[in-house]
């Protein structure tokens, strides 16, 4: 029998189909898969259809339509970093697209990246020097040169310039910027707070401008608003690290150490959850409470989570406060206990790094070395061990090493200010003056002007002749934290 009489008239069709789409170009392809992603956007089916633009790219990665439609899509779900990366590589294929160069150019202002805005806006204005936005880009551009020259009638022009922008084109994001800048940096920063709220009904997630507006009501002595628009920032951003510690301070500032427990509780979730937020919650407790009420948590905690990990490093949390009440040699030998059945591991290594601080403060170094060498033979890139190893071989005067160790540990945690002090401590150490100060300036940047991280670095200018710009220093860590 003919095999053509075995196949129904659907599998005859489908088998015509296959041989069809083999036969498609590679353009046909790109075409089908690009129709189709349209019609999955139409339909309100982003994610699948974000596929199909995807495709369409193997097959035809000049796809002009297809990219700028991409772009677009990922950009209006949120995903500005991929939407700017998807409009760059359009810029580099057709470089003279007005519209697309007006949007990096925005998104450039929104992000504080001037050199982009500079780079994409002048190009949005050679190109379509009267299409709707280029003004107010061409505003910002003016704008920030103002700023850069101190040139205060020219910020004040601008700012009645984004004024007029605004009366006709009253969702101007770029606008609303200038004029939230200029009249933040005015007499009467107040006066911007109606504006940042106009700008984020148009952007709610745009951090920066929570950001502003908090500084302003924190400047302004507004306790009642800055903490208001603390909280309104956590719901916002609930993983940023930064904005509930600034929630934290608020509240001990305002002596509410109930709220800032009960904020921390509720981070914190379940005792047998992850460990960090319960430390978080001892730490809070041990500060504002005493060693007392922290160490009863711990012993809530170790119920909880009794014969797991956490135990053990909940355990070893007791010890330190032990350490750090007298009881040097009943927390050492408590540490050591833990020690003896913890299984290998993040946490194991944790506790063994404690137990090297505590035996280097008892002047134990051979044993706090011998931790820290088991440490870095299981995880040669353990932050805290390589921290702890590079003081020790700043103190021998052996910097080179020790920014060695340090590099390693700044490749893992990049934004941690004590390692960026550490190696101003080797660079001074090895006769680096102008290294260390960057690394100063840069501790004192990812501190968000701390007053320890500013103090080090004021003192190093004033040592390099440098007062001027030690007092800016520290006025800034001052308004940061009066």
């Amino acid at each position: 029998m003919r095999l053509t009489r075995l196949l129904t008239p659907a599998a005859l069709a489908l088998i015509a189909a296959f041989a069809l789409t083999g036969c498609e170009s590679a353009e046909e392809k790109a075409e089908r898969y690009y129709a189709s992603g349209l019609a999955l956007l139409a339909a309100g089916d982003t994610d699948r259809a974000l596929v199909e633009f995807r495709n369409v790219f193997k097959y035809n990665g000049f796809h002009k339509e297809a990219r700028k439609t991409y772009a677009d899509a990922v950009l209006k779900q949120g995903n500005v970093q991929e939407a700017y990366g998807q409009y760059l590589r359009l810029i580099e294929q057709y470089p003279d697209t007005a519209d697309v160069r007006q949007i990096l150019a925005e998104l450039a202002v929104t992000r504080g990246d001037w050199a982009e805005a500079e780079r994409h806006g002048r190009e949005a204005i050679r190109l379509a020097p009267e299409a709707m936005g280029v003004p107010a880009i061409a505003l910002a551009l003016d704008y920030r040169q103002a700023v850069l020259n101190r040139d205060e009638a020219a910020r004040a022009k601008a700012g009645n310039a984004a004024r007029a922008i605004l009366t006709t084109t009253p969702d101007s994001r770029i606008a609303l910027r200038v004029l939230i800048d200029q009249l933040a940096s005015g007499p009467d920063p107040k006066a911007a707070l109606p504006e940042i709220d106009r700008a984020l009904a148009l952007d709610p997630a745009a951090l920066d401008l929570h950001g502003a507006k908090l500084r302003i009501l924190a400047q302004a002595a507004d306790t009642a608003g800055t903490g208001a628009q603390l909280q309104i920032m956590v719901e916002r951003f609930p993983d940023n690290a930064e904005v509930r510690s600034a929630l934290i301070a608020w509240y001990m500032s305002q002596g509410d150490i109930d709220g800032a427990e009960a904020f921390l509780r509720q981070l914190a979730g379940d005792l047998t959850g992850p460990v960090e937020g319960h430390v978080t919650v001892v730490q809070l407790l041990q500060s504002a409470r005493g060693s007392e009420a922290a160490q009863a948590e711990l012993d809530k905690l170790i119920t909880a989570n009794d014969g797991t990990a956490n135990a053990d490093l909940y355990r070893a949390l007791d010890a330190a406060l032990d350490f750090e009440a007298g009881r040097q040699p009943e927390a050492v030998a408590a540490m050591e206990t833990v020690l003896q059945t913890a299984a290998p591991g993040d946490q194991t290594r944790r506790i063994k790094t404690m137990l090297a601080r505590m035996l280097a403060a008892t002047d134990n170094r051979v044993g706090a070395r011998a931790r820290i060498e088991e440490v870095l033979a299981e995880d040669a890139t353990h932050v805290e061990a390589l921290k702890l190893r590079a003081a020790w071989l700043i103190d021998e005067d052996r910097p080179g090493d020790a920014i060695v160790d340090l590099r390693a540990a700044l490749g893992q945690a990049p934004r941690d200010a004590a390692i960026l002090t550490l190696m101003a401590a080797a660079h001074e150490r090895d006769g680096a003056l102008d290294l260390a100060a960057e690394r100063l300036a840069l501790a004192v940047e990812v501190s968000g002007a701390g007053p320890e991280e500013s103090l080090r670095y004021a003192r190093l200018l004033i040592r390099q002749g440098r007062a001027t710009v030690a007092d800016t220093v520290l006025t800034e860590a001052r308004r940061v934290s009066p």
